[in-house]
């Protein structure tokens, strides 16, 4: 919890000074942004929310560069000594680094965005992951409204590989 606070404060003062970069460098072709996502993943066949904080770079509205954190939260069924079920949350949570363009796919610029990216998980909680874990996924951005994300996630110190996909609004 301690890392996922000290990721979020980083990336508070990094968005201050890199919008002030932004704004002594005066073209509006340039924007720095912050912003919180929430979204679903389905995470090896178990459905987690996600919550996403990041911090994107964009050119004249044709490429962008991003650094995001996305927790999931896994909530796993625990059964108390009185035979009644409680649920357990555990969030894990990976830094990504994002590159997104427009007409990545088509010729034409569109108003679709596609891109891909890298994530490291850095806190992990929980038995969903396993020793050193990481993804690599494509991003596809329907007119900015939603997002989906088809993973490939390795864990278990890159032993292990299974899919996923994450859907942002």
């Amino acid at each position: 919890m301690i890392k996922t606070t000290l990721l979020l404060a980083t990336l508070l003062i990094c968005s201050t000074i890199f919008s002030q970069t932004a704004d002594s460098i005066k073209k509006k072709s340039i924007e720095v942004s912050i912003s919180p996502i929430i979204g679903v993943g389905l995470i090896r066949y178990t459905p987690a929310p996600s919550f996403n904080l990041g911090l994107v770079y964009s050119y004249k509205d044709s490429w962008e560069i991003g650094l995001n954190s996305s927790s999931y939260f896994f909530f796993e069924p625990i059964v108390k000594t009185d035979n009644i079920k409680d649920y357990k949350m555990s969030i894990n949570t990976f830094i990504n680094g994002e590159f997104l363009t427009r007409g990545l796919l088509k010729k034409e610029k569109s108003k679709d965005w596609n891109g891909i990216g890298i994530g490291y998980l850095i806190d992990k909680n929980g038995d969903c992951f396993h020793g050193s874990t990481a993804k690599l996924y494509f991003i596809h951005s329907f007119k900015r409204h939603i997002t989906v994300l088809p993973e490939i996630i390795f864990t278990n110190d890159f032993n292990t590989i299974f899919p996923g996909v994450t859907i942002r609004f």
